[in-house]
């Protein structure tokens, strides 16, 4: 669902590096965790487009409330009621579709599909008229009383809803790109599958033979081990008594101090140890599969001159930007803790077109960023080993590092939507 975000006042370092010809910066985009999951979603963002769903937006005002009440002991105000109604009927709206599909020829998985669509982004006047229909909600006027559903109903139902989830705020930073700058992808192929000698019967046609015959002698020779024990019994056998003893006697012989490897034939790593004598190993055949894509992470040092006397106080409010993102808040109470904020990083380069006049373009090659967490940052007052302030107290020089890491893995279909 799109969200209405309360813009405060943007930060650039130097001042005006946005309209400096040729300049390159870092565009950091400080929002809520919910908007900056929309706003991932809208680029095709497909891992935030399932945690922006309807059905997750309902989970999540379930969650809200349980929360309030937790914190407080306050029951969910009017204005979050009329907002869990609207997810309550965009669930129903759903179900309603895979019934339609279910038990109607005329609904495709193509037409339910573009309807599920009309109705996440919550275009009501491209939602098919029977969609509605048959559906009864609350009278607002009357509680006790049902009325029928409606396209008029279901947009004013819509706008409480996006009301309340009106107070995001957004802020951002535009700041000179660092003098270090590099990234990375990573992907997991450590899902070791070892075929092993069963690799004898993926071969050929033989080789399956072979390993039949291989597994009936195996049979046999169980089988002929179970026979010996039948004949000679178990237990107060005395025959059984000697053959044990003698063996347990031979075995206690040859490895008094329990030291030796197994070379028992029966026992795998006894017939590995045998091969391994003749200075040959296994082959284990092993492959490499697809497991799953690192979280991608991004280091950047920020260098901050501060003049003497200095309105501006960019260090400061760089610093602020930052911490007030990354910790989270409290509500009344602190049972719970509210998501710190999401930060969406966008590299960009300041071109000049030929009447002299700049644009702001996303800079080729370096990568834009999901919504991404702030996990780390440090902030050094003294990056010359030494402490030196101005005649009002300012530090001429900081520096300071921080750590972002992505919250959702990349996928090539992000990649298409433009990250």
């Amino acid at each position: 669902m799109a969200r209405k975000l309360a813009t405060l006042p943007p930060i650039f370092y130097p001042e005006g590096i946005n309209q400096i010809p040729y300049a390159s910066y870092l565009k950091i985009d400080r929002v809520e965790y919910l908007a900056g999951l929309d706003i991932a979603a809208k680029a095709s963002g497909q891992t935030e487009k399932l945690l922006t769903s309807g059905s997750a937006q309902l989970f999540g005002q379930f969650g809200n409330f349980v929360a309030g009440a937790f914190n407080t002991g306050v029951a969910p105000t009017a204005a979050q009621n009329q907002s869990l109604n609207y997810l309550n009927l965009q669930t129903r709206l759903s179900n309603k579709l895979s019934t339609l599909r279910q038990t109607n020829s005329f609904w495709t998985n193509a037409k339910v599909a573009e309807q599920q669509k009309a109705l996440n982004e919550n275009r009501i006047d491209d939602l098919d008229l029977i969609l509605v229909t048959g559906i009864t909600i609350d009278d607002p006027n009357d509680p006790s009383k049902q009325i029928p559903l409606t396209k008029a109903i279901l947009k004013q139902q819509y706008k409480k809803h996006s009301n309340v989830s009106a107070s995001h705020k957004k802020s951002s930073l535009s700041i000179a790109l660092p003098n270090e700058l590099q990234f990375g992808y990573g992907a997991n192929w450590n899902n070791t599958f070892k075929i092993g000698t069963l690799a004898q019967a993926f071969a050929s046609v033989g080789g399956l033979a072979k390993t039949g015959l291989i597994g009936a002698g195996g049979a046999l020779l169980a089988g002929g081990a179970q026979a010996l024990i039948q004949k000679y019994g178990g237990g107060n056998n005395p025959g059984a008594q000697i053959l044990q003893s003698g063996a347990a006697g031979s075995a206690k012989a040859i490895n008094a101090f329990g030291v030796n490897s197994s070379l028992s034939p029966l026992d795998p790593g006894g017939l590995t140890n045998i091969v391994g004598l003749g200075g040959l190993a296994p082959n284990e055949n092993a492959v490499q599969f697809f497991k799953n894509v690192d979280f991608r992470e991004f280091n950047f040092t920020f260098e901050i001159f501060e003049e003497y006397q200095q309105a501006e106080g960019f260090a400061e409010r760089i610093v602020d930007f930052f911490k007030k993102g990354m910790h989270p808040s409290a509500p009344a109470g602190t049972g719970v803790l509210k998501f710190p904020h999401t930060f969406i990083l966008t590299p960009m380069f300041v071109s000049v077109g030929s009447d002299g006049k700049v644009k702001e373009t996303p800079h080729k090659l370096l990568p834009n960023t999901k919504a991404c967490a702030l996990t780390n940052m440090q902030v050094n007052v003294t990056p010359m080993n030494t402490i030196q302030t101005t005649y009002d107290g300012t530090f001429p020089l900081v520096t300071v590092t921080v750590t972002f890491k992505e919250l959702t893995a990349l996928t090539k279909e992000d990649l298409e939507g433009g990250y």
